[in-house]
């Protein structure tokens, strides 16, 4: 494999690299995802990674986070955790400049102000981990041990922790100037199909048991080594039907074919009698 090789030293990860073609069309192509090479060979940056790479004196940071899905936020105190050894700044809502909200659910077809989501949350906590402060401090250990001091005074409220919950008549408004019901999808029906799918559907019924499966080999250029896949149609009619009716004969299921005389046999004398 050209990944071990790079890994072994042998080869450089340069000579892994995709090479544009000249009219610089990637449709269709092998173009890789831009960070494919460095995680199949171990050498992408991840987050746990970018650490001791900052330059000496970098502060580090802390979330202090809800604990609770669903909250009205009666007040920050940070005093305390102010105080804490190697503690620098304690950023709250307060200190966000501009707008303290992210349009997560900006679609047009969406109802309400669509500024759904606080970058810091200031009245209230949405959903369980919402981030409510940030600690900076000269390590990771000083700012999680400040951050576990700032106390958060709640208004506990209804936790909806399903679609249907939050869609209930007595389910209070979750976001501020956006309904819990923020989608609505108009369904129309036409006539009844019963008539049309009675003439022109088959049913399992209607299929021939003298069915010949023919598998042509057509390789694609898309798919993976040129492999392209079967369909369904030709392979679950005949065997699951004789399957199923083994089944409600003699309470065999079998599930790998053929299904042999001798496999229901064998079934038979571990089949457990219902009463």
């Amino acid at each position: 494999m050209d990944a071990a090789a790079v890994l072994r030293g042998e080869r450089d990860a340069s000579a892994l690299g995709f090479t544009m073609p000249e009219d610089g069309r990637i449709w269709g192509s092998t173009y890789p995802r831009p960070t494919a090479v460095a995680k199949v060979t171990g050498t992408l940056d991840y987050r746990q990674d970018l650490g001791p790479k900052l330059p000496p004196g970098t502060l580090q940071v802390a979330m202090v986070q809800a604990t609770v899905s669903h909250a009205n936020i009666l007040g920050v105190d940070t005093s305390e955790a102010e105080r804490m050894p190697g503690v620098v700044r304690i950023v709250t809502a307060r200190d966000i400049q501009g707008t303290n909200a992210i349009g997560g659910l900006n679609a047009p077809e969406n109802v309400g102000d669509t500024w759904d989501r606080p970058i810091l949350c200031d009245t209230k906590v949405f959903q369980f981990g919402d981030a409510i402060s940030l600690v900076c401090a000269d390590t990771i250990e000083q700012a999680r041990a400040a951050a576990k001091k700032v106390k958060v005074d709640l208004e506990v409220l209804p936790a909806y922790l399903s679609a249907p919950a939050a869609m209930a008549d007595d389910a209070i408004q979750v976001h501020p100037g956006f309904p819990n019901v923020y989608f609505p999808q108009e369904l129309v029906k036409g006539e009844d199909p019963k008539p049309l799918l009675e003439r022109t559907a088959p049913y399992a019924k209607d299929i021939p048991d003298d069915i010949t499966v023919l598998y042509v080999q057509t390789p694609r250029s898309l798919g993976p080594f040129g492999a392209a896949g079967v369909g369904e149609a030709p392979l679950t009619a005949s065997h699951v039907a004789v399957s199923n009716a083994i089944k409600n004969a003699t309470g065999v299921r079998i599930t790998h074919l053929p299904a042999l005389p001798e496999k229901v046999l064998a079934g038979l004398q571990h089949v457990v009698p219902q009463v």
